[in-house]
């Protein structure tokens, strides 16, 4: 249970940077592998995106559209992209087996725990409005695909439903992230001039990436 207390204490980090209030360095833990090291290796290379006629303040195409910088733009994006590491966190945790004895029972427990408050703090950032009046249709859509994980997430903890029927009943809000990812980059590209195809490039290459950390510190099976 204890080696998920790291990533607890990262989704406060979230919380303070999704409030628009940098987090000290010192509250930002550190691990070599592991849920920790997955979800900052994931915001590290989103963050690394910029659009292509750099700026400190994003210029707008229209009229109708804020002034923002280009930190709120991405960090909206990124919450996006955090909800899916949500689910690459739960699909790794399906793939793992059975947990056996204290020692499984206890870090099916702080798994347990993580993931909950993981999909907790992306459900509050979701809940303010985003950055940008662009991201409006991305946002939603965010909302609507995180309403249905967490609900099914209680479901699978009240053990209303099997790994199996949670697996099944996952994909389709798994894809419907997809969707709201792929609005919000459609968007950014159009107001702000990032690239598409570079945007989903680092994204892939972020989950991917989470994938790989995870697989690397096995957690037991929800």
């Amino acid at each position: 249970m204890y080696r998920f207390a790291p990533l607890i204490l990262f989704i406060v980090t979230l919380i303070l940077s999704a409030c628009g209030s940098p987090a000290p360095a010192s509250t930002v833990p550190t691990t070599e592998s592991g849920p920790v090291e997955a979800v900052v290796t994931t915001v590290g290379i989103m963050s690394t995106l910029e659009p292509t006629t750099a700026s400190t303040s994003i210029p707008t195409v229209a009229p109708t559209l804020e002034p923002t910088t280009e930190a709120s733009v991405l960090q909206a994006y990124k919450t996006l992209v955090l909800l899916k590491g949500t689910v690459v966190m739960i699909e790794d945790a399906l793939e793992q087996p059975a947990p056996q004895g204290a020692e499984g029972l206890g870090q099916a427990l702080g798994q347990t725990i993580a993931t909950g408050a993981f999909i907790k703090v992306i459900g509050e950032a979701l809940d303010e409005p985003p950055s940008s009046s662009v991201f409006a249709e991305a946002w939603e859509q965010g909302r609507a695909a995180h309403s249905e994980l967490s609900a099914l997430y209680k479901k699978r903890l009240d053990k209303e439903i099997d790994s199996e029927a949670f697996a099944t009943q996952l994909t389709p809000i798994s894809a419907k992230i997809d969707t709201a990812i792929d609005t919000a980059e459609i968007a950014m590209s159009a107001a702000y001039g990032f690239d598409i195809g570079e945007m989903h490039q680092r994204r892939e290459q972020a989950l991917q990436q989470m994938r790989d950390s995870l697989q690397a510190s096995p957690t037991p099976k929800p």
